[in-house]
């Protein structure tokens, strides 16, 4: 064979004619992922907002203060009886427990409102752990004066449960509040799912 000759149908090895592709081979371009797969720069999750947590904190404390001016007004009076409406929304007093000074429920209401203080502060800085000990403290409180409504309709004291009825609202209403899932959403640690996926 002379140089530079060469046969019809003879190809040169390394050498591709144009358009020619080897069996079972596929092109890729330039950005484009293996296998097919759309190529896709990982987002980022939207960070969750805080105005709920903010929210529950808020009204928490709203429970907090008005479980201290209850205290409060029941233990400066010196006796509950002069400040029936205050006196009978102490948490504990529907209990009447006879062998017991009165005083017992003015405490137990000074305790719950700064434990409401605390957590409301800790729910406020998102720690999650707080959400549920409110949760569960607001479900104890509203259970209590679901039933002290209860005893003072039960005694026809109702014109005398106003207190207890604002009472019953506040912590009601914290309580669902609280148990929302975007409150959840705000706390410290959440991953929403296209985060978790991601990392």
């Amino acid at each position: 064979q002379q140089p530079g000759y060469q046969q019809p149908g003879y190809q040169q090895p390394g050498y591709q004619q144009p358009g020619y592709q080897q069996p079972g081979y596929q092109q890729q371009g330039y950005g484009q992922p293996v296998y097919g797969q759309p190529y896709q720069q990982p987002g980022y999750a939207h960070r969750p907002s805080s105005a709920m947590a903010y929210l529950a904190g808020a009204l928490f404390f709203l429970c907090a203060a008005l479980s201290f001016a209850i205290a409060i007004i029941s233990w400066t009076a010196g006796e509950i009886t002069d400040v029936v409406e205050f006196g009978i929304a102490n948490i504990g007093l529907a209990f009447r427990l006879s062998d017991v000074s009165p005083d017992y429920a003015i405490i137990t209401t000074f305790a719950v409102a700064a434990l409401a203080t605390i957590l409301a502060i800790l729910l406020v800085l998102r720690f999650g752990f707080a959400r549920w000990i409110l949760a569960i403290l607001s479900f104890l409180v509203v259970g209590y004066y679901g039933y002290a409504i209860a005893d003072i309709i039960s005694n026809d004291m109702l014109e005398l449960g106003s207190i207890v009825l604002v009472a019953l609202g506040l912590w009601l209403v914290s309580l669902v509040i609280v148990l929302l899932p975007p409150v959840g959403k705000a706390m410290r640690g959440h991953q929403s799912p296209a985060t978790q996926e991601y990392w």
